[in-house]
């Protein structure tokens, strides 16, 4: 060692370092050519980076992003425009950096964040078919963010190749297909960002088998991605990313319970878990992550309180906790640091603490839709940065503070759903920046004050659903920007105030649903608003003549006069001659008679009329013959005559001469069938017809094949006479199909292809055969009715995977043979309506079956969601209805109809069927259940006592079985013994041809007043002393209204039917 040391020590020789110099600079000369002819040097380091360029970008790095530029398919004119192939320096383009060194290529930015966070504007950005492999050539890039772009396709396994990669954004791209596994071998990755493609899969390689390696990781965004693994299992795969400081999967299937694997990112600064199945309270450790800024648990199944200590974090900016299940009071006081405070959609309780006004840097503030109380505090407080305020949906009561107007940034107020009782008379700020103002569904009455006009800021203004009588006469500012103004269902009455037409910047105006009787024909036209493109005046007593004003409005669009008292003749071509307006709705006006003469003979002069009315609505208007004019109506979409006594057929030139004909209504004429069409009908071509409902007619013979060809989407012809079979062809387009109550026969088709098919009802007809194995593969399917017919088949078990089947109706058909259910698959998770009764299925109930009805079990996410959460509105330009369905049931002998569904309305019918064994503990489980009916079956053994459970209860029915026991539920007919309890519910059974004169008739051990038999003294009441208290410890509850059982003999028909509601 000492040698050695002694050779290092002595003096470098001056000739060999001046060689060596000349050596180094020579290769250092001939690397940079060769750099210039694609040869690879070293790569750059961090202190290379820089935004600003001191030299030329590489010849082959500006030729990629040229090529990168040719492969789009789309781009906005000025997006790209810097990159030319003209020698300039690629390092000056937009979105592209350089090394200041090298000349490569280390970063490419061309996000677009201007486009909405679910959809693109018309403007793209960027729009291509996949990401090209052009990039690849750009082997020392750093960062890539192509975020907001339309680049469709998958991501490439290429990308691997950008070795020296640290930031990826491919966020809100339209990407879809497997991720790659190629990805994991990117541990250099810093930042990831694939949020929002929804239609990525994480199946091979899984969530685990991707980031398990991802050693250097602090911000990870995987929003929208279908993870599909417990909470614990993400933060376990995570583990090894110790630097984490962004975790955002929201919406990405994750499920279980909050734990303190989460704890293990004490640099976590966002936290975004919401809208995915978490199921426990809210973790109190998160209180240990003292460097969180944003933690956004919205949309799962917390429950409990809102943990104190989340509200002591210093660095705490934004809290979102909306659309859980928690239940408390808001915890106080509130960290002055919040920005954004959401609690939304959920059980608080109390009144509103006073220090969520006095947060100084609070612009956002959220608590609708709880059970909030009191009033608001009566100080002014201070709230600078305020924003928006959203307080609707709780129990609010008083006045409105008038300090709420005089926020200095207040642009949102929505108070509505409350319990408000007025507004101030006067303000004090009428510079006041609010833009939006809702104070609808209150209890708000009197006049609306003037003031509320004058703010100049103002652009739409609610004030619907409350009791106001009047509006003020005169306007203080005539400058009001307000657009649209609501003030329908209200208790405004006489003379419409003509200032409400004054109004300089009005585009909506609604004042339906009141009580006015007269509108101004004429007043000063320079008065006229000059921007009013939308009004209704629907559902007052105007009468009279239709005021000439309206063809004064130089913008309107629509008009809604329906279910007025106009008692006059109408000619359209009044309406017709108004410049660009598109819909009119004179509907349910009884007296009003329409002329068609003028406007038909108009028509005919011509091969085309020039209106452009596209909607046009004369429901319930008198009408006899069909108006053929509206043939000639070359803009018309829509058509709706339903409620008239039309008569004859339905002429086949709404087919061939409408070229963009979406909607025709013409439900409950007196029509007999369709015209024959000249030649055939190519609608299909373009689409086929939207919306189609000729229901409650007497339209005779076949189903007409040419409907095939017009492909309507939704298709009502109910209650109608027709023969026949389905013809194949019908089931290949719907979405909606509603045959019911007709005399078609025959099998019914397997050509049910439509991947969009929700609702099929063909209830009350005469086919037979099978139930379609088509439909076992319709994953969309959410409503099958196929009820009172003649099938012969087993139990369709298949249909139980589908995954959004909420109404499965087999009632009174041949099927029969034991239910069958695969314990290892999900089966009918979703049901909520489940009917086969009076068919021959027999054998046990299986309590698989009823275990897998999660939608029916309270506090699952299943049962959370809206019964028919199915937000069909069909909208074809200015034509918009809203699809509602109903439920009609007898029970107890009382017609009832279920207009909209109710979370709690679930329902299970098994009645008279050969069911044997013992009553499935599981059914206890059921704790929505609406309506239960097992009755006429052969079941033996006695009532589980899970049944006290069912606190929804309203209709129990287990008659006609060979039940034992001490039960407290319909007795008629069986082997019970004991006590009959009293109250409200068990004295509302009247006799009937279908029932005993008793309910509980048959089971001659039972005693009480019901049957008119005493109970022994001895013994018998300390049994049922002690078996009652039993029950009322297990929740059973008699005699209560809310919560009791409608116990008796109950005959429950249960069928699907259709309903329309016109949405204004």
């Amino acid at each position: 060692m000492g040698e050695g040391a002694a050779a290092i020590a002595r003096p470098p020789n001056p000739l060999l370092l001046c060689r060596s110099t000349i050596i180094f600079l020579g290769m250092f000369v001939i690397g940079v050519v060769c750099a210039s002819k694609d040869e690879t040097p070293p790569p750059p380091t961090s202190t290379e980076t820089s935004g600003a360029v001191s030299r030329i970008c590489l010849a082959n790095q500006s030729s990629a992003l040229l090529q990168f530029k040719r492969s789009l398919l789309e781009m906005q004119p000025d997006v790209l425009s810097s990159w030319q192939h003209n020698g300039s320096d690629c390092c000056h383009w937009k979105g592209v950096t350089c090394n200041n060194l090298t000349g490569f290529v280390i970063a490419l930015e061309i996000p677009f964040h201007d486009l909405g966070l679910y959809g693109y504007d018309q403007d793209i950005y960027l729009k291509g078919v996949a990401i090209d492999s052009s990039l690849f050539k750009l082997p020392y890039l750093q960062r890539l963010d192509l975020s907001y772009n339309l680049l469709n396709g998958i991501i490439p396994k290429r990308l691997v190749e950008l070795t020296h990669l640290t930031h990826l954004n491919l966020s809100h791209c339209e990407f879809s297909g497997q991720i790659p596994v190629e990805l994991s071998q990117m541990t250099r990755l810093v930042s990831l960002d694939l949020s929002y493609n929804p239609r990525l899969l994480l199946q091979h390689p899984n969530f685990l088998q991707l980031f398990r390696g991802f050693v250097h990781l602090e911000h990870l965004r995987l929003d929208r991605a279908d993870v599909s693994m417990s909470l614990r299992e993400v933060s376990m795969t995570l583990s090894s990313s110790q630097e984490l400081q962004t975790i955002s999967l929201s919406g990405c299937n994750i499920s279980g319970t909050m734990d303190e694997s989460l704890l293990h990112f004490q640099s976590l600064s966002y936290l975004d878990l919401g809208s995915n199945k978490l199921e426990s309270s809210i973790l109190e450790g998160l209180c240990s992550l003292g460097n969180i800024t944003s933690l956004r648990l919205r949309g799962n199944f917390m429950t409990g309180a809102i943990p104190p200590c989340l509200f002591s974090l210093p660095s705490l900016k934004v809290l979102d906790l909306g659309r859980n299940h928690l239940i408390s009071q808001i915890p106080n006081p509130i960290p002055s640091s919040l920005t954004e405070l959401d609690l939304s959609d959920n059980g608080l309780t109390g009144s509103i603490p006073s220090s969520l006004f006095n947060l100084s840097f609070l612009a956002t503030l959220d608590l609708s839709h709880n059970l909030l109380t009191e009033n608001f505090p009566s100080s002014h407080f201070n709230l600078p940065f305020l924003k928006k305020l959203v307080l609707s949906g709780n129990s609010l009561t008083g006045t409105i503070p008038l300090w709420l107007f005089n926020f200095s940034s207040l642009e949102e107020l929505d108070l509505s759903s409350n319990y408000l009782l007025g507004v101030p008379s006067m303000l004090f700020n009428p510079i006041s920046p609010l833009k939006t103002a809702d104070l609808s569904d209150n209890s708000l009455s009197r006049s609306v004050p003037p003031w509320l006009f004058n703010l100049s800021s103002l652009d739409s203004l609610d004030l619907s659903n409350n009791f106001l009588t009047g509006v003020p006469s005169l306007l203080f500012n005539s400058n009001s920007s307000l657009t649209t103004l609501d003030l329908s269902h209200n208790n405004l009455m006489g003379r419409i105030p003509p200032l409400l037409f004054t109004l300089p910047s009005l585009r909506k105006l609604n004042l339906g649903s009141n009580k006015f009787s007269d509108l101004l024909a004429n007043f000063d036209n320079n008065l006229y608003s000059q921007h009013l493109e939308f009004l209704q005046l629907d559902h007052n007593f105007l009468s009279g003549d239709i005021p000439s004003f309206v063809k004064r409005l130089p913008a309107l669009k629509s008009i809604d006069l329906s279910s007025n008292c106009f008692n006059v003749t109408v000619d359209l071509s009044f309406f017709f001659s108004i410049k660009g307006l598109a819909a009119l709705d004179l509907s349910n006006n009884t007296r009003l008679t329409v002329d068609s003469s003028h406007s038909s003979d108009d028509a005919q002069g011509s091969s085309k009329d020039s209106s452009g009315i596209q909607s046009l609505k004369l429901n319930s208007c008198n009408i006899r013959t069909f108006p053929r004019f509206v043939c000639k109506l070359n803009d018309l979409v829509a058509l709706e005559l339903s409620n008239n006594n039309i008569e004859g057929e339905i002429p086949s030139c709404l087919w061939w001469e409408l070229s963009s004909f979406d909607a025709l209504v013409l439900d409950h004429n007196k029509l007999h069938g369709f015209e024959e069409p000249a030649h055939r009908i190519s609608l299909a071509a373009d689409g086929g017809l939207l919306y189609m409902s000729v229901s409650n007619n007497p339209i005779e013979g076949e189903i007409p094949t040419f409907l095939c060809d017009v492909a309507p989407t939704f298709l009502d012809m109910s209650e109608n006479s027709l023969m026949g079979e389905i013809p194949d062809c019908l089931g290949k387009q719907v979405t909606v199909l509603n045959l019911r109550k007709n005399q078609l026969g025959g099998q019914i088709p397997d050509g049910f292809e439509s991947g969009l098919l929700e609702f099929v009802a063909l209830s009350d007809n005469l086919l037979t055969g099978k139930i379609p194995r088509s439909l076992f593969n319709r994953s969309s399917l959410r409503v099958l009715d196929l009820g009172n017919n003649k099938l012969n088949d087993s139990f369709p078990s298949q249909l139980g995977q589908l995954p959004k089947l909420q109404v499965l109706i087999l009632r009174s058909n041949h099927l029969h043979g034991p239910i069958t259910v695969d314990a290892s698959q999900q089966e009918f998770h979703w049901l909520k309506i489940f009917d086969i009764s009076n068919n021959y299925f027999s054998g046990s109930l299986p309590h698989e079956l009823f275990q897998g009805f999660k939608a029916m079990m309270s506090g699952t996410k299943e049962n959370e969601i809206e019964f028919f959460e199915i937000g069909l509105t069909f909208l074809s330009g200015y034509w918009e209805r809203d699809v509602d369905h109903f439920v009609e049931e007898t029970i107890k002998g009382e017609y009832r109809l279920h207009k909209e569904f109710k979370r709690d309305l679930t329902i299970i019918d098994l009645s008279s069927n050969n069911f044997t064994g013992r009553i499935p503990e599981e059914i206890g489980s059921l704790t929505s259940l609406y309506i239960l009916n097992i009755s006429t079956n052969h079941l033996v053994g006695s009532i589980p006592e899970s049944f006290g459970k069912l606190q929804q209860m309203e209709s129990l029915d287990l008659s006609y079985n060979q039940l034992s026991g001490v039960i407290p539920g319909d007795l008629s007919y069986n082997d019970s013994h004991g006590m009959i309890p009293q109250g409200n519910q068990f004295n509302t059974f009247p006799a009937s041809p279908f029932k005993p004169a008793s309910p509980f008739e048959g089971n001659p051990m039972l005693c009480g007043l019901m049957v008119n038999r005493s109970c022994p003294h001895a013994g018998g009441d300390g049994l049922v002393e002690k078996k009652n208290k039993q029950i009322k410890e297990k929740g059973w509850k008699y005699g209560s209204v809310e919560f009791g059982f409608a116990v008796g003999l109950v005959i429950t028909t249960l069928s699907f039917l259709f309903m329309n509601r016109v949405t204004d």
